[in-house]
Protein backbone atom coordinates (compact mmCIF):
# COMPACT_ATOMS: atom_id res chain seq x y z
CA UNK A 1 0.00 0.00 0.00
CA UNK A 2 1.41 3.41 -0.94
CA UNK A 3 0.14 6.94 -0.40
CA UNK A 4 2.01 9.87 -1.90
CA UNK A 5 -0.04 12.51 -0.07
CA UNK A 6 2.06 15.25 1.54
CA UNK A 7 -0.74 16.57 3.77
CA UNK A 8 0.74 17.27 7.26
CA UNK A 9 -0.64 15.38 10.25
CA UNK A 10 -0.69 16.56 13.86
CA UNK A 11 2.11 14.31 15.04
CA UNK A 12 1.74 15.19 18.73
CA UNK A 13 -1.67 13.54 18.65
CA UNK A 14 -2.57 9.93 17.93
CA UNK A 15 -4.67 8.18 15.31
CA UNK A 16 -6.52 4.89 15.29
CA UNK A 17 -5.50 3.21 12.03
CA UNK A 18 -7.44 0.16 10.93
CA UNK A 19 -5.85 -1.32 7.81
CA UNK A 20 -7.99 -3.76 5.86
CA UNK A 21 -8.23 -5.31 2.43
CA UNK A 22 -11.87 -6.41 2.52
CA UNK A 23 -13.96 -3.22 2.69
CA UNK A 24 -16.83 -5.13 4.33
CA UNK A 25 -14.68 -5.74 7.43
CA UNK A 26 -15.21 -3.34 10.35
CA UNK A 27 -13.51 -3.10 13.78
CA UNK A 28 -16.28 -5.29 15.24
CA UNK A 29 -16.19 -7.98 12.54
CA UNK A 30 -14.73 -11.31 13.72
CA UNK A 31 -11.41 -12.09 12.07
CA UNK A 32 -11.72 -15.26 9.97
CA UNK A 33 -8.79 -14.91 7.55
CA UNK A 34 -5.02 -14.80 8.03
CA UNK A 35 -3.71 -11.31 8.77
CA UNK A 36 -0.89 -9.82 6.71
CA UNK A 37 1.60 -7.15 7.73
CA UNK A 38 1.38 -3.52 6.64
CA UNK A 39 4.09 -0.90 7.12
CA UNK A 40 3.12 2.74 7.69
CA UNK A 41 5.72 5.51 7.70
CA UNK A 42 5.76 9.24 8.29
CA UNK A 43 8.60 11.67 7.77
CA UNK A 44 9.56 15.13 8.91
CA UNK A 45 11.58 16.86 11.60
CA UNK A 46 12.52 14.97 14.76
CA UNK A 47 11.16 16.26 18.06
CA UNK A 48 13.90 16.99 20.60
CA UNK A 49 14.00 18.47 24.09
CA UNK A 50 10.97 19.21 26.25
CA UNK A 51 7.64 18.99 24.41
CA UNK A 52 4.37 19.84 26.21
CA UNK A 53 0.96 18.51 25.17
CA UNK A 54 -2.34 19.82 26.54
CA UNK A 55 -4.94 17.32 27.75
CA UNK A 56 -8.41 18.83 27.67
CA UNK A 57 -10.98 16.09 28.29
CA UNK A 58 -11.66 12.74 29.92
CA UNK A 59 -9.59 10.82 27.35
CA UNK A 60 -6.94 12.63 25.31
CA UNK A 61 -5.10 10.78 22.53
CA UNK A 62 -1.33 11.32 22.61
CA UNK A 63 1.43 10.01 20.35
CA UNK A 64 4.96 9.18 21.45
CA UNK A 65 6.64 11.94 19.46
CA UNK A 66 10.22 10.88 20.12
CA UNK A 67 12.28 8.56 17.82
CA UNK A 68 12.69 6.34 20.87
CA UNK A 69 10.63 4.36 23.34
CA UNK A 70 9.73 6.30 26.49
CA UNK A 71 9.07 5.47 30.14
CA UNK A 72 5.63 6.90 30.97
CA UNK A 73 6.48 7.21 34.66
CA UNK A 74 9.25 9.70 33.78
CA UNK A 75 6.97 12.13 31.93
CA UNK A 76 6.00 15.32 33.77
CA UNK A 77 2.32 15.73 34.54
CA UNK A 78 0.23 18.68 35.72
CA UNK A 79 -3.46 17.87 36.14
CA UNK A 80 -3.01 14.62 34.18
CA UNK A 81 -3.63 11.34 36.02
CA UNK A 82 -0.85 8.81 36.51
CA UNK A 83 -2.48 6.32 34.14
CA UNK A 84 -2.37 5.54 30.45
CA UNK A 85 -4.31 3.33 28.03
CA UNK A 86 -3.02 1.42 24.98
CA UNK A 87 -4.98 -0.32 22.24
CA UNK A 88 -3.54 -3.83 22.02
CA UNK A 89 -4.29 -5.48 18.67
CA UNK A 90 -2.98 -8.79 20.04
CA UNK A 91 -5.48 -8.75 22.92
CA UNK A 92 -8.10 -10.89 21.25
CA UNK A 93 -11.71 -10.68 22.39
CA UNK A 94 -14.91 -12.13 20.99
CA UNK A 95 -14.25 -10.47 17.61
CA UNK A 96 -10.46 -11.05 17.61
CA UNK A 97 -9.78 -7.40 16.79
CA UNK A 98 -8.09 -6.18 19.98
CA UNK A 99 -8.97 -4.37 23.20
CA UNK A 100 -7.75 -1.58 25.48
CA UNK A 101 -5.11 -2.28 28.15
CA UNK A 102 -4.95 0.00 31.20
CA UNK A 103 -1.76 0.82 33.13
CA UNK A 104 -1.90 2.79 36.38
CA UNK A 105 0.46 3.76 39.20
CA UNK A 106 -2.33 2.51 41.49
CA UNK A 107 -1.74 -1.06 40.29
CA UNK A 108 2.04 -0.66 39.83
CA UNK A 109 1.43 -0.38 36.07
CA UNK A 110 0.30 -4.00 35.77
CA UNK A 111 -1.99 -4.42 32.73
CA UNK A 112 -5.74 -4.62 33.16
CA UNK A 113 -7.05 -6.97 31.87
CA UNK A 114 -3.67 -8.33 30.69
CA UNK A 115 -2.83 -10.91 28.05
CA UNK A 116 -2.06 -10.18 24.41
CA UNK A 117 1.10 -8.06 24.26
CA UNK A 118 1.24 -7.55 28.04
CA UNK A 119 1.47 -10.59 30.37
CA UNK A 120 -0.74 -10.63 33.46
CA UNK A 121 1.04 -9.35 36.57
CA UNK A 122 4.01 -7.88 34.68
CA UNK A 123 4.49 -4.14 35.18
CA UNK A 124 4.98 -2.00 32.08
CA UNK A 125 5.74 1.72 31.73
CA UNK A 126 7.18 1.62 28.22
CA UNK A 127 5.52 3.23 25.20
CA UNK A 128 7.14 2.50 21.85
CA UNK A 129 8.29 5.06 19.31
CA UNK A 130 5.28 6.23 17.32
CA UNK A 131 2.82 4.36 19.56
CA UNK A 132 -0.37 6.17 20.51
CA UNK A 133 -1.92 6.15 23.96
CA UNK A 134 -4.66 7.85 25.98
CA UNK A 135 -4.39 9.88 29.18
CA UNK A 136 -7.10 11.25 31.46
CA UNK A 137 -7.57 14.59 33.17
CA UNK A 138 -7.19 18.21 32.06
CA UNK A 139 -3.72 19.71 32.20
CA UNK A 140 -0.23 19.36 30.75
CA UNK A 141 1.84 16.31 29.82
CA UNK A 142 5.50 17.07 29.15
CA UNK A 143 7.92 14.84 27.24
CA UNK A 144 11.58 15.19 28.17
CA UNK A 145 14.85 13.62 27.08
CA UNK A 146 15.19 11.79 30.43
CA UNK A 147 12.08 9.74 29.59
CA UNK A 148 13.77 8.00 26.64
CA UNK A 149 14.58 4.32 27.15
CA UNK A 150 15.92 1.41 25.13
CA UNK A 151 13.37 -0.59 23.15
CA UNK A 152 14.07 -4.13 24.30
CA UNK A 153 10.99 -5.57 26.02
CA UNK A 154 7.60 -4.74 27.48
CA UNK A 155 8.88 -4.85 31.04
CA UNK A 156 8.93 -1.82 33.29
CA UNK A 157 12.19 0.09 33.51
CA UNK A 158 11.48 1.60 36.91
CA UNK A 159 8.87 -0.16 39.02
CA UNK A 160 7.53 2.28 41.58
CA UNK A 161 7.17 -0.33 44.32
CA UNK A 162 7.15 -4.07 44.72
CA UNK A 163 3.95 -5.58 43.36
CA UNK A 164 4.14 -8.12 46.19
CA UNK A 165 3.32 -5.32 48.63
CA UNK A 166 -0.02 -4.46 47.01
CA UNK A 167 -3.19 -5.26 48.94
CA UNK A 168 -5.71 -5.83 46.18
CA UNK A 169 -8.33 -7.92 44.44
CA UNK A 170 -8.03 -8.59 40.70
CA UNK A 171 -11.12 -9.84 38.86
CA UNK A 172 -10.91 -11.08 35.28
CA UNK A 173 -13.62 -12.21 32.87
CA UNK A 174 -12.86 -15.19 30.62
CA UNK A 175 -14.60 -16.88 27.72
CA UNK A 176 -15.14 -20.33 29.24
CA UNK A 177 -14.86 -22.23 25.94
CA UNK A 178 -11.65 -20.68 24.60
CA UNK A 179 -10.03 -19.58 27.88
CA UNK A 180 -9.53 -16.09 26.42
CA UNK A 181 -9.30 -13.15 28.84
CA UNK A 182 -12.01 -10.70 27.81
CA UNK A 183 -11.77 -7.94 30.42
CA UNK A 184 -10.90 -7.25 34.04
CA UNK A 185 -10.50 -4.78 36.87
CA UNK A 186 -8.63 -4.27 40.14
CA UNK A 187 -9.31 -2.76 43.57
CA UNK A 188 -6.25 -1.61 45.55
CA UNK A 189 -6.59 -1.00 49.31
CA UNK A 190 -4.27 1.54 50.98
CA UNK A 191 -4.58 4.32 53.56
CA UNK A 192 -3.22 6.74 50.93
CA UNK A 193 -6.44 6.45 48.88
CA UNK A 194 -9.91 7.86 49.45
CA UNK A 195 -13.17 5.93 49.30
CA UNK A 196 -14.53 8.73 47.10
CA UNK A 197 -13.95 8.66 43.34
CA UNK A 198 -11.02 11.00 42.67
CA UNK A 199 -8.00 11.46 40.42
CA UNK A 200 -6.38 8.28 41.75
CA UNK A 201 -9.21 6.15 40.37
CA UNK A 202 -9.00 4.98 36.77
CA UNK A 203 -12.01 5.50 34.45
CA UNK A 204 -12.79 2.51 32.26
CA UNK A 205 -12.06 2.67 28.54
CA UNK A 206 -15.01 0.82 26.97
CA UNK A 207 -14.30 -2.02 24.54
CA UNK A 208 -16.50 -2.97 21.59
CA UNK A 209 -16.92 -6.48 23.02
CA UNK A 210 -17.53 -7.68 26.61
CA UNK A 211 -16.78 -5.20 29.40
CA UNK A 212 -16.37 -6.05 33.08
CA UNK A 213 -15.62 -2.97 35.18
CA UNK A 214 -16.21 -1.55 38.63
CA UNK A 215 -19.05 0.83 39.47
CA UNK A 216 -18.70 3.48 42.18
CA UNK A 217 -20.78 6.65 42.72
CA UNK A 218 -22.22 6.42 39.22
CA UNK A 219 -18.77 6.06 37.60
CA UNK A 220 -17.39 3.00 35.80
CA UNK A 221 -13.75 2.25 36.67
CA UNK A 222 -11.01 -0.14 35.58
CA UNK A 223 -8.94 0.31 38.75
CA UNK A 224 -10.10 1.74 42.06
CA UNK A 225 -8.07 2.86 45.07
CA UNK A 226 -9.79 2.89 48.45
CA UNK A 227 -9.18 2.82 52.20
CA UNK A 228 -7.97 -0.42 53.85
CA UNK A 229 -10.53 -3.21 53.63
CA UNK A 230 -13.07 -3.78 56.41
CA UNK A 231 -15.96 -6.13 57.12
CA UNK A 232 -18.59 -3.67 55.84
CA UNK A 233 -17.10 -3.21 52.36
CA UNK A 234 -18.46 -4.32 49.02
CA UNK A 235 -17.16 -4.27 45.45
CA UNK A 236 -19.81 -3.70 42.80
CA UNK A 237 -19.21 -4.73 39.18
CA UNK A 238 -20.71 -3.53 35.91
CA UNK A 239 -20.79 -5.82 32.88
CA UNK A 240 -21.95 -4.89 29.37
CA UNK A 241 -22.00 -6.36 25.84
CA UNK A 242 -22.38 -9.90 27.20
CA UNK A 243 -23.26 -12.69 24.79
CA UNK A 244 -25.45 -15.77 25.32
CA UNK A 245 -22.73 -18.28 26.33
CA UNK A 246 -20.69 -19.56 29.27
CA UNK A 247 -18.12 -17.37 31.03
CA UNK A 248 -15.96 -17.65 34.10
CA UNK A 249 -14.65 -15.16 36.61
CA UNK A 250 -11.26 -15.45 38.27
CA UNK A 251 -10.97 -13.46 41.49
CA UNK A 252 -7.39 -13.21 42.74
CA UNK A 253 -6.86 -11.84 46.27
CA UNK A 254 -3.45 -10.57 47.37
CA UNK A 255 -2.30 -9.69 50.90
CA UNK A 256 -5.86 -9.41 52.27
CA UNK A 257 -5.77 -8.96 56.09
CA UNK A 258 -6.74 -11.93 58.24
CA UNK A 259 -10.09 -11.97 59.99
CA UNK A 260 -12.17 -11.18 56.89
CA UNK A 261 -14.39 -13.29 54.67
CA UNK A 262 -16.03 -12.59 51.32
CA UNK A 263 -18.67 -13.98 48.98
CA UNK A 264 -19.48 -13.37 45.32
CA UNK A 265 -23.17 -12.59 44.88
CA UNK A 266 -24.79 -13.62 41.58
CA UNK A 267 -28.15 -11.88 41.61
CA UNK A 268 -29.44 -13.68 38.51
CA UNK A 269 -29.29 -17.19 39.99
CA UNK A 270 -29.68 -15.97 43.57
CA UNK A 271 -26.40 -17.43 44.79
CA UNK A 272 -23.60 -16.33 47.10
CA UNK A 273 -20.32 -18.20 46.64
CA UNK A 274 -17.39 -18.07 49.10
CA UNK A 275 -14.19 -16.34 47.93
CA UNK A 276 -10.75 -17.54 48.93
CA UNK A 277 -9.02 -14.40 50.29
CA UNK A 278 -5.65 -16.16 50.30
CA UNK A 279 -5.60 -17.12 46.62
CA UNK A 280 -7.72 -17.38 43.47
CA UNK A 281 -11.42 -18.26 43.22
CA UNK A 282 -13.00 -19.47 39.98
CA UNK A 283 -16.71 -18.94 39.33
CA UNK A 284 -18.36 -20.24 36.14
CA UNK A 285 -21.66 -18.79 34.98
CA UNK A 286 -24.02 -18.89 32.05
CA UNK A 287 -25.50 -15.88 30.30
CA UNK A 288 -28.85 -16.64 28.70
CA UNK A 289 -30.35 -14.48 26.00
CA UNK A 290 -32.54 -12.40 28.32
CA UNK A 291 -32.32 -9.05 30.05
CA UNK A 292 -32.01 -10.43 33.60
CA UNK A 293 -29.03 -12.66 32.75
CA UNK A 294 -27.25 -9.67 31.12
CA UNK A 295 -28.07 -7.26 33.96
CA UNK A 296 -25.01 -4.94 34.28
CA UNK A 297 -25.20 -5.14 38.11
CA UNK A 298 -25.53 -8.95 38.26
CA UNK A 299 -22.36 -9.43 40.36
CA UNK A 300 -20.87 -7.94 43.51
CA UNK A 301 -18.49 -9.00 46.30
CA UNK A 302 -19.64 -8.67 49.91
CA UNK A 303 -17.17 -8.72 52.82
CA UNK A 304 -17.72 -9.74 56.41
CA UNK A 305 -15.94 -11.00 59.48
CA UNK A 306 -14.27 -14.41 59.20
CA UNK A 307 -16.63 -17.20 60.20
CA UNK A 308 -19.77 -15.19 59.45
CA UNK A 309 -22.18 -16.34 56.75
CA UNK A 310 -22.72 -13.36 54.46
CA UNK A 311 -24.93 -15.06 51.90
CA UNK A 312 -28.68 -14.77 51.96
CA UNK A 313 -30.19 -18.19 51.18
CA UNK A 314 -31.83 -18.82 47.83
CA UNK A 315 -35.62 -18.97 48.38
CA UNK A 316 -35.72 -22.47 46.85
CA UNK A 317 -33.11 -23.96 49.19
CA UNK A 318 -31.89 -23.31 52.71
CA UNK A 319 -29.58 -24.97 55.20
CA UNK A 320 -30.31 -24.95 58.92
CA UNK A 321 -28.34 -24.80 61.08
CA UNK A 322 -25.64 -22.93 59.24
CA UNK A 323 -22.79 -23.38 60.28
CA UNK A 324 -23.36 -27.11 59.76
CA UNK A 325 -22.74 -29.23 62.84
CA UNK A 326 -22.01 -32.94 63.17
CA UNK A 327 -21.24 -33.34 59.45
CA UNK A 328 -24.98 -33.44 58.67
CA UNK A 329 -26.49 -30.95 56.21
CA UNK A 330 -30.20 -30.29 56.71
CA UNK A 331 -31.23 -29.10 53.23
CA UNK A 332 -34.75 -27.72 52.91
CA UNK A 333 -36.05 -27.66 49.33
CA UNK A 334 -39.01 -25.31 48.96
CA UNK A 335 -41.60 -25.28 46.15
CA UNK A 336 -39.45 -27.37 43.82
CA UNK A 337 -40.88 -29.94 41.39
CA UNK A 338 -40.60 -33.67 41.98
CA UNK A 339 -37.48 -35.30 40.59
CA UNK A 340 -33.89 -36.33 41.12
CA UNK A 341 -31.50 -33.53 42.10
CA UNK A 342 -27.72 -33.49 42.29
CA UNK A 343 -26.21 -31.88 45.38
CA UNK A 344 -22.55 -30.84 45.12
CA UNK A 345 -20.20 -29.46 47.73
CA UNK A 346 -17.63 -27.13 46.12
CA UNK A 347 -14.49 -25.70 47.70
CA UNK A 348 -13.25 -22.12 47.37
CA UNK A 349 -10.82 -23.30 44.67
CA UNK A 350 -13.72 -24.49 42.50
CA UNK A 351 -12.99 -28.19 43.16
CA UNK A 352 -15.99 -30.49 43.70
CA UNK A 353 -15.54 -32.11 47.13
CA UNK A 354 -18.68 -34.26 47.18
CA UNK A 355 -21.59 -35.27 44.93
CA UNK A 356 -24.93 -36.75 46.09
CA UNK A 357 -28.17 -37.49 44.26
CA UNK A 358 -31.42 -36.98 46.16
CA UNK A 359 -34.99 -37.86 45.20
CA UNK A 360 -37.20 -34.87 45.98
CA UNK A 361 -40.90 -35.78 46.39
CA UNK A 362 -42.02 -32.35 45.24
CA UNK A 363 -43.18 -29.15 46.93
CA UNK A 364 -41.32 -28.67 50.25
CA UNK A 365 -39.20 -31.31 51.97
CA UNK A 366 -36.02 -31.64 54.01
CA UNK A 367 -33.13 -33.79 52.77
CA UNK A 368 -30.51 -35.01 55.27
CA UNK A 369 -27.08 -35.23 53.63
CA UNK A 370 -24.22 -36.85 55.50
CA UNK A 371 -20.82 -35.27 54.87
CA UNK A 372 -17.73 -37.45 54.83
CA UNK A 373 -15.38 -37.05 57.78
CA UNK A 374 -12.67 -36.31 55.21
CA UNK A 375 -14.32 -32.95 54.46
CA UNK A 376 -12.42 -30.34 56.46
CA UNK A 377 -14.03 -27.50 58.40
CA UNK A 378 -14.40 -24.34 56.33
CA UNK A 379 -16.54 -22.34 53.90
CA UNK A 380 -18.11 -24.17 50.96
CA UNK A 381 -20.57 -23.65 48.14
CA UNK A 382 -23.56 -26.03 48.19
CA UNK A 383 -24.91 -26.37 44.66
CA UNK A 384 -28.24 -28.06 43.89
CA UNK A 385 -28.85 -28.91 40.22
CA UNK A 386 -32.36 -29.74 39.06
CA UNK A 387 -33.66 -31.97 36.29
CA UNK A 388 -33.86 -28.99 33.94
CA UNK A 389 -30.21 -28.11 34.73
CA UNK A 390 -31.31 -25.12 36.80
CA UNK A 391 -28.87 -24.41 39.63
CA UNK A 392 -29.40 -23.18 43.18
CA UNK A 393 -26.36 -22.22 45.23
CA UNK A 394 -25.96 -21.54 48.94
CA UNK A 395 -22.83 -20.61 50.91
CA UNK A 396 -22.40 -22.80 53.99
CA UNK A 397 -19.88 -23.21 56.80
CA UNK A 398 -18.96 -26.68 58.00
CA UNK A 399 -17.62 -26.87 61.55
Amino acid sequence: MANSSTTPIATTGAYFLYVRGDRSVTPTTPVTATNTSATLRTNGSIYQGAQTITATNAFTAVGNIYPSAIDFSKLSRTGVSNVYYIWDSKKVGSTQTGAYQTFSFLNNYQPIPGGGSYPIGQSNTKIECGQGFFVTGSGLLTFNEEAKVASTSNQAFRPVRSSADLVKIDTRLYDAASGTILDGNAVVFDAAYSNAVDQNDVPKMTNTTENFGLTKSGKVLSIEGRHPLNAQDEVAFKMTNMQAKEYRLEIAAMNIPEGLSATLEDRYVGSSSPIDLTGTTIYSFQVENNTAAKDPSRFRILFGSKGSVIAQPHPAISVSPNPVQGKMINLQMTDLPKGNYQVSLIGTDGRVIMNRRVAHPGNTAVQIINVSNEVLAGVYQLQVTGTGKEKFVQSIVIE
